[in-house]
């Protein structure tokens, strides 16, 4: 049987709902839902005391949630957390095997108490699996990201640049966006109104609050060897963006790497020319011509001179800070 979009069977890759997700076009509500699916079935999370987890007799899953914990900004309107609940529960979650087929929904059935305020929310067993399999590694970005965003063109769009965080630079052209937003061919048909209600909201909720958010030029024309970013044209016409994808957590992962890098090189340069450890004065600027002016080159200098330093020089941290100060001089910002 050919693979169908929302369809997970039981012999299954890890994490195979992971891609039912992506390839389905979500509400804000559905997706925060799933979060808080997610995130209540997976052990040892300080949600599971907001959430009443438990079995039905027929072996089923029951979540209960208050309202206020599905839909924070504007919890006394629950239309939007009620028509969310009914479209999952009408996405085909249906479960394949040898011996029996099972037609079900990502939800098997929502229960409102009105008075209460609280939803339960009914899992079927065979689709428990992948609700637990979908918190490998997914509910990072869901708990990180989804609650912060008010969008859903900035939740979409976020999750098209995490499936291509491994890309520095990538090609968004405005009709492929259209159709991976199930845009109507009359919404936002100009390149001004899709920009505006669009693309501007999204850049700046992700730049602000996401991991993972893109920077370009919205205004000026992408010319390769001229500029990273801009606008790319077919004519005058635009056609889409050149963005930068960024990824804040991996920037500051290399960055505590080149931190960590800089200190032990600094400690085995001072152990070579037998510089006291203790001179932080050295070290310090060592670190501050890293930062300023890139630590290969600084790396490289050092290496050059440390032969002489070790074996001529009398004040060896004056003469080092004297080499890079002559070598850098040229260059200060």
């Amino acid at each position: 049987m050919p693979q169908q979009k929302d369809v997970i069977r039981v012999n299954r890759e890890s994490n195979r709902m992971v891609d039912s997700i992506a390839g389905a076009k979500l509400s804000k509500d559905e997706i925060r839902i799933i979060a808080k699916i997610v995130e209540a079935l997976k052990p040892k999370q300080s949600l599971r005391k907001r959430a009443e987890i438990s079995s039905t007799q027929f072996g089923d899953i029951s979540l209960k949630f208050k309202y206020s914990d599905l839909s924070p900004e504007d919890f006394r309107r629950t239309d939007g957390v009620i028509k969310a609940l009914d479209s999952l529960r009408k996405r085909d979650a249906n479960t394949f095997s040898d011996d029996i087929d099972i037609v079900d929904g990502w939800i098997s059935k929502a229960k409102h108490y009105k008075r209460e305020g609280v939803v339960e929310i009914i899992i079927g067993q065979e689709l428990l699996p992948d609700y637990i399999a979908l918190g490998d590694g997914y509910t990072e970005y869901m708990r990180e990201t989804v609650f912060k965003l008010n969008s859903k063109y900035s939740i979409h769009i976020y999750k098209l640049l995490a499936r291509n965080r491994d890309y520095q630079y990538f090609n968004l052209h405005i009709s492929h966006l259209r159709k991976y937003l199930s845009l109507d061919e009359g919404q936002y048909s100009t390149i001004k109104d899709f920009k505006r209600r669009v693309l501007l909201p999204a850049y700046e909720e992700l730049k602000l609050g996401s991991d993972i958010y893109f920077e370009t030029d919205f205004a000026k024309k992408y010319e390769p060897g001229v500029n990273e970013v801009g606008q790319l044209k077919n004519g005058r016409r635009v056609t889409g963006y050149r963005i930068k994808i960024i990824d804040r957590k991996q920037r500051a992962k290399k960055a505590s790497q080149s931190e960590t890098y800089i200190k032990n090189f600094i400690t085995n340069y001072f152990d070579y020319v037998d510089i006291s450890q203790k001179d932080m004065i050295t070290r310090k600027t060592i670190t501050g011509y890293c930062e300023d002016y890139g630590t290969e080159e600084v790396v490289q200098k050092l290496l050059k001179i440390k032969g002489y330093v070790k074996r001529h020089a009398k004040k060896k941290a004056a003469y080092t800070i004297a080499s890079l100060e002559k070598e850098f001089k040229s260059k200060k910002k």
